[in-house]
């Protein structure tokens, strides 16, 4: 009906690109992370919808939790969708991914933690180990329950950190 679908519709501030380098551009779009549905609008937290232009349609790739403040994009694999939520702890430069049990309240048990610290001021602390480094930032990780099939492998994981 000549209309654009909601699904489609995106802030200027986005811009479209090719975000995992396979020379596809990206459309992203914004979602509220699992479990922020039903907090006030000022505490809601947004992941990132990348989608690509198949047969007519947009249609999804990648979804990533960025987060500006630290640098970092977090890929959330498909398999983890809707089944993990994630608090940031920004005194911390930190991010928790719990896995997500029916509200925020209920999602308490963490999966795995990313911190973000900058190079000159890096210190280790115990259980966290570097997944990455540059001559700006060092990107430590905890995980918590390596048990939890959610809980991605230290492989996997630096597959899904990228520091922008």
């Amino acid at each position: 009906d000549n209309k654009t679908a909601a699904e489609n519709l995106h802030k200027p501030t986005l811009l479209t690109q090719d975000i995992n380098g396979d020379g596809v551009y990206e459309v992203p779009h914004q979602e509220i992370v699992t479990g922020y549905e039903s907090v006030p609008e000022s505490e809601q937290i947004f992941k990132t919808i990348w989608k690509q232009f198949e047969g007519g349609a947009l249609k999804k790739s990648l979804t990533m939790y960025i987060n500006s403040a630290l640098g970092l994009r977090v890929m959330i694999p498909e398999s983890l969708e809707g089944n993990i939520t994630l608090r940031p702890i920004m005194a911390q430069n930190e991010i928790v991914f719990y896995e997500y049990k029916e509200s925020l309240e209920n999602s308490s048990e963490p999966l795995f933690s990313i911190r973000v610290s900058q190079k000159e001021l890096y210190e280790p602390q115990d259980g966290y180990d570097v997944l990455r480094s540059n001559e700006y930032v060092v990107v430590t990780v905890k995980l918590f329950d390596e048990e939890n099939e959610l809980c991605p492998t230290w492989e996997r994981l630096f597959e899904m950190v990228d520091v922008m």
